[in-house]
């Protein structure tokens, strides 16, 4: 890791997580872990911006981005799908 390793274990990939639901955009990050974890009250953007520099961390951004574009996306068609039953009933209903 990069030069500080005050967060490890489990708490990377969490802290990775938030990077990518704020879109890499650190200080809505440290917001979201400062209010949601209580081992996160301390964290700052400069802690983050330094785990950054690692491949490693950079790496577990980009994993927890796809998952995140995974969900998404299958909550998309989960929605189209719904959408589309409705309006097919409602279709079938009122012809009948």
């Amino acid at each position: 890791m990069a030069r500080t390793a005050k967060y490890r274990g489990t708490q990377l990939p969490l802290i990775a997580l938030e990077v990518a639901r704020a879109g890499r955009i650190l200080s809505r990050a440290v917001t979201a872990l400062q209010e949601e974890y209580e081992s996160f009250r301390s964290i700052n953007a400069r802690t983050i911006k330094t785990y950054m520099q690692d491949a490693n961390f950079r790496a577990l951004v980009a994993t927890a981005e796809k998952a995140l574009g995974e969900k998404y996306q299958e909550e998309i068609r989960e929605r189209v799908g719904a959408d589309c039953r409705r309006a097919f009933h409602f279709k079938t209903a009122t012809t009948n």
